[in-house]
This record gives structure tokens, sequence and C-alpha cells, in this order.
């Protein structure tokens, strides 16, 4: 069963072994090797933060995490909250939300895409939040993740079948790309 960062980690509490209250999650430690979550930021400041693996968690309540508290020298990935970048460099958004699977591998991202006008009254600006599968994920750089963005041929194809599907005159339809330009 996949777990959403925004419903089952953030803003939950930390507490140390006296069960004193440390702080609250507010982001994942992400392992791009394994492209795997191994831990949650529980303490953020100007360029500092606190972490705790899962390996060092004691005990998991309702709302609390009961650690035990280690200091560790090892740089993570902080994945949620990045900028998302296409293949060509352009800026689509921000990762909104992550879900991961039942052992903290990730599954899809949820990117911001700005908003958009609706019809409801009470909400005329919604946000644009798509949900991205780790597949299209190319590489994770510094201060972006770069996706595949680009539509491919297979989807041209599946949409080109309909279409024949619709118009009973076109005999095969053709998946070559034309790039050529007239006059």
């Amino acid at each position: 069963m996949n777990q959403s960062f925004l419903q089952h980690f953030q803003w939950k509490r930390v507490q140390n072994k006296k069960s004193q209250d440390i702080w609250e999650i507010s982001g994942f430690v992400f392992d791009i090797a394994f492209q795997k979550v191994v831990g949650c930021i529980y303490k953020k400041w100007f360029l500092q933060y606190k972490y705790f693996l899962f390996e060092d968690v004691l005990e998991q309540k309702d709302n609390i995490f009961l650690i035990v508290e280690k200091q560790r020298e090892n740089e993570w990935y902080e994945i949620y909250g990045k900028r998302v970048q296409d293949e060509y460099a352009n800026n689509l958004g921000y990762i909104y939300d992550i879900e991961i699977n039942g052992v903290y591998k990730l599954q899809y991202i949820y990117i911001e895409w700005g908003y958009f006008f609706s019809l409801d009254r009470k909400h005329l600006l919604q946000r644009d939040i798509r949900k991205v599968s780790a597949k299209a994920i190319l590489s994770y750089e510094k201060e972006s993740v770069v996706i595949n963005h680009t539509p491919t041929i297979k989807e041209n194809k599946k949409t080109l079948e309909n279409i024949r599907k619709v118009f009973i005159n076109i005999p095969e339809p053709n998946y070559n790309l034309n790039f050529n330009t007239y006059e």
C-alpha cells in the first residue's frame, strides 16, 4: 500500500526516548542510488537541518515517532519541494507530494504545475497538480529533478488508432514524424 508524504508523515511529532517533543516532520531524506526514502527531516532552519533514519525509530504511534537521536555526517538528498525540469531545462513546477510503497521506495511524485481557473464559485483558482511515475525521472540534480516530459510515439500511435476507428476512410495510420517545411 502506498503512503503519501502529506497524509502520512508531514507535521507528525518527533519525540526522544524520554518522550520529550523535539519537533515535527517537515521533509524526507532520499537515497538517490536506490531511489528510496531512508528517513525524515524533523528540524530545519537556515541552511541546517536534523533528520532521523527509519532504522532509528523505536516506536511509531498515531501521530508520534519515538526515535533515538544520533549525530550523522552523511549528506542526503531532500526531494520534497524540489524544482522539476524537463529534459530541455524548462521549469515545470515544484514537487508538491510524493508517494512511497511499503519498503519506502519512491513510486510517484506529484508536481504543482501552477493554477487554473475553475467553474466552482468558492474556489475560482485551483492548483494544477499532476501525478508522474518515478520511472519518468531522468536525474536528480542539486537544485532540481529532471523528468522525461516529451510525449512518446506510443501515445501518438494510440491517438492515431483511435482516430482511425472514428473515420472509416483512413486505411492505415502513418506513424512517421514529418519535419519537412513547405513554402
